[in-house]
C-alpha cells in the first residue's frame, strides 16, 4: 500500500436474503476473480461492501452476531489477510443485550475499527429492533484518516461534519432504495464538497422484502466529482460489479491549502 495513494473498490451486488454462508461464498469467489483475473493495474487497498451485506436489511435477531466471536467477522479477517486488503461492511451485532447495526473496518493485519449506526431509519422496523450508536468513529489507516457512516446517516450533515480536517475520507455503506436514489447522489456530493474529503457510497442492488435497490454506488472527490470505473463481475450476479477509483491524499491536501474553506467551519457540540 502506498500511504499517500489508495485504490478503493465498492462491491455492488444483490445479496441473498438472510443467507450469510451463501453470501460469503459468493463474495469470496468475486474477490478471487478481482485479484487474480480482472486485469487491474493496481489491486484495491480497501473493498467496501453495502449495509448488512451478508443478510440484506433484515431485523431478524437470529442473524445477529457476537462482535467478539463470530463466523462472519472471522471470515472478514480471513479474507482481508488472504487478499492483503482492508474490508468494510456492516453486520447486525448483539452486545450487552442490545442489537446494533455495526460497520466493521478490518485490515489485513486483523485490526478492527467499528461504528454503530447513529440514525435509525424510523420509516422501517429498524428503529424498533436496533439501538442507536452514540459515538462518531474516525481512525487512521496508513496516512489517511477515515470516518464511518451507515446509510440514513447521510441525511444528517452535522453528524458528518469534518471539523478541523478530522478525516480525509468518509465511508458510507447503504441499503438505499431505488425510489430515493436521487436524494442519495445529491447528498453524497454535498457531503464531499462541504467536508472537503473523499466520500465513498457503497449501495446494494436487487430486491428484498424491504424494497428495490439499483446501486448507484460512487466514489466522490472533494469537489463532488464521481471518480469510479465500473468493473462487471459475473460472480456477483447479472448486475453485480466493483466500482474502482484511485485516491490521492497529496491532491486533497493541496486543494485544502488552496481553498481553505475548512478554516471557516462553525464549531458546535453534538448532544447525544
Amino acid at each position: 500500500m502506498n500511504n499517500e495513494r489508495l485504490t478503493v473498490a465498492l462491491c455492488e451486488f444483490a445479496m441473498l436474503w438472510n443467507s450469510p454462508e451463501m453470501n460469503m461464498r459468493m463474495l469470496e469467489r468475486s474477490m478471487e476473480w478481482l485479484y487474480n483475473d480482472a486485469g487491474l493495474s493496481l489491486a484495491p487497498d480497501i473493498i467496501v461492501f453495502p449495509e448488512t451485506f451478508l443478510t440484506g436489511f433484515s431485523v431478524d435477531p437470529s442473524f445477529a452476531v457476537d462482535p467478539h466471536d463470530s463466523r462472519e467477522i472471522g471470515w472478514m479477517r480471513e479474507m482481508a489477510s488472504r487478499f492483503s486488503t482492508a474490508l468494510a461492511g456492516s453486520l447486525p451485532v448483539v452486545q450487552d443485550g442490545k442489537m446494533f447495526n455495526r460497520l466493521f473496518f478490518v485490515t489485513a493485519d486483523g485490526e478492527i475499527s467499528h461504528y454503530d449506526k447513529r440514525h435509525l431509519f424510523r420509516m422501517s422496523p429498524e428503529a424498533k429492533f436496533f439501538s442507536a450508536g452514540d459515538d462518531r468513529t474516525i481512525f487512521t489507516f496508513g496516512s489517511w484518516n477515515i470516518a464511518l457512516n451507515i446509510c440514513y446517516d447521510l441525511r444528517f450533515p452535522v453528524w458528518s461534519r469534518n471539523v478541523g480536517k478530522e478525516y480525509d475520507m468518509m465511508i458510507n455503506v447503504a441499503s438505499w432504495p431505488f425510489s430515493r436514489i436521487g436524494a442519495a447522489t445529491a447528498l453524497c456530493r454535498a457531503r464531499a464538497i462541504e467536508n472537503q474529503a473523499y466520500y465513498l457510497f457503497a449501495n446494494r442492488t436487487g430486491d428484498s422484502p424491504s424494497g428495490l435497490y439499483n446501486g448507484y454506488s460512487e466514489i466522490y472527490d472533494y469537489k463532488g466529482n464521481g471518480l469510479s470505473t465500473r468493473v462487471n463481475c459475473h460472480h456477483l450476479g447479472d448486475d453485480g460489479c466493483f466500482k474502482i477509483a484511485h485516491l490521492d491524499l497529496e491532491a486533497l491536501r493541496a486543494f485544502r491549502e488552496k481553498f481553505p474553506a475548512w478554516m471557516d467551519c462553525d464549531n458546535f457540540n453534538i448532544i447525544k
